[in-house]
């Protein structure tokens, strides 16, 4: 939830707040949970087998939020196909959360909670190193200063806090089990465990779904659109799974553990929130319509977005799985 909720500045504070606990964590938590133990349970979590699964976990913003059918982003309709906002489709379901939400999350939980490294032995080389870090915590600087309406103050607050948060608890986990050297894949659900999960889950789906913006629930068109798409994505996760191939024998180790990539990122993040504030502010000047620059920096976001997303999407058709 922080790496997708704070940085993207929709939930700044989801561990101090009422909605962060009855609906941001349940929302993440059980998602990840599912879909990464579905993973690990029946293959290898190569990268085209984690994008499928992203994808999936994307399409809550179907029933959940209804922003793929009624999004709160503008104040006019935008672009929509048989009733499915276009553009929501390719920001939330093919790029933020397959990556924000599940590749990133997987990784990070994986290097703080386990000596195996199978997320990140699938990603491509230049994901593994701190370029990488830099350019994650920057994405998540200029997403949450152009999102969210709070103060500078306040946006460092929600940086400290829940960043805070988040590293305390990886730090009480690993005060208390990691001399036990658990595996990544040990510590994820698998077998009944993942049907134990799946009730709660579906629960959400009918909670959420009857009585968070029912007004925005549309009819039978555009919701055969959405489980069109849910269909696709299953039939890509199960096809690359059965490619992937079974768990490896002895999974890979990123060597002795180390805060270092966690706090750089955070620096980074928090950093340049206020950076990019502190631009728009100049910018506004120099241009004499501050409002020219925030339709500049969306423009630019949804086309990286759709490039981002066109990207995930290519590689999780036409796979290229390494034994």
């Amino acid at each position: 939830s922080f790496l997708a909720e704070v940085t993207s500045g929709s939930w700044p504070f989801p561990f101090t707040t009422a909605w962060g606990w009855l609906g941001v964590m349940p929302i993440y938590s059980l998602h990840i949970l599912f879909l990464a133990g579905l993973v690990f349970q029946f293959g290898r979590p190569a990268l085209p087998v984690l994008l499928p699964a992203g994808f999936l976990f994307g399409l809550y913003e179907s029933y959940l939020t209804k922003q793929l059918w009624l999004p709160t982003w503008w104040k006019e309709p935008g672009l929509s196909l048989g009733g499915v906002a276009v553009v929501e489709f390719f920001v939330l379901v093919l790029w933020w959360h397959p990556l924000m939400a599940f590749l990133v999350p997987l990784a990070a939980g994986e290097r703080a909670l386990s000596p195996s490294s199978e997320v990140l032995d699938g990603f491509p080389r230049f994901f593994r190193s701190r370029r990488a870090l830099l350019g994650l915590g920057l994405v998540g600087g200029y997403y949450q200063s152009l999102i969210c309406p709070l103060a500078p103050g306040k946006l460092a607050l929600s940086a400290l806090v829940s960043g805070g948060s988040l590293l305390g608890v990886l730090a009480l986990w690993r005060k208390l089990y990691a001399s036990q050297g658990f595996l990544f894949r040990d510590l994820l659900p698998r077998g009944r465990e993942l049907g134990v999960l799946l009730v709660p889950l579906l629960l959400l789906y009918f909670w959420m779904g009857r009585f968070v913006r029912p007004e925005a629930l549309p009819g039978a068109g555009p919701q055969a659109l959405i489980l069109a798409a849910a269909l696709g994505f299953a039939f890509l996760l199960q096809r690359n799974l059965r490619q992937a191939g079974g768990p490896p024998q002895k999974p890979g180790s990123e060597g002795p553990f180390s805060w270092r990539p966690f706090l750089i990122f955070l620096g980074t993040f928090g950093l340049s929130v206020q950076g990019f504030r502190v631009l728009d502010r100049v910018l506004g000047l120099v241009s004499g319509s501050p409002e020219r620059v925030t339709v500049f920096r969306l423009v630019l976001t949804i086309v990286a977005a759709v490039g981002g997303g066109g990207w995930m999407l290519r590689k999780a058709v036409w796979p290229r799985i390494n034994p």
